[in-house]
């Protein structure tokens, strides 16, 4: 368990889940993890995105940026940053909140 309450093997778990659904081939492997999973991917890396910044990815293999974006994925989860943007994104959009306030410790009781 981590602070946030919850085991990041489950977490990395779903990843992997729907890295496999997506990875079924373009977009129907992406259309396909919509539909039946109810999961929409938030990002990506690429090699170019190394080299951008100044990384020398002529040896990096497959398998180092799978792990690289694992990690990235599981780091952005772990600092919090993902639920606190998750919330006020979605504030910002309009979604309604029909939770109990207390719940969560940055929510604004109106």
């Amino acid at each position: 368990m981590n602070l946030f309450g919850f085991k990041f093997d489950a977490v990395r778990e779903a990843r992997r889940l729907l890295q496999r659904r997506l990875l079924g081939g373009g977009n129907e492997g992406l259309e396909l993890s919509r539909r039946e999973d109810g999961y929409f991917p938030i990002t990506s890396i690429h090699r170019a995105d190394l080299e951008d910044r100044g990384f020398d990815v002529t040896q990096v293999t497959d398998e180092q940026m799978e792990r690289l974006a694992e990690k990235m994925g599981e780091v952005y989860v772990e600092s919090g940053a993902f639920w606190n943007h998750m919330e006020d994104l979605s504030e910002e959009m309009g979604i309604p909140y029909v939770g109990d306030p207390e719940d969560w410790p940055r929510r604004k009781v109106i």
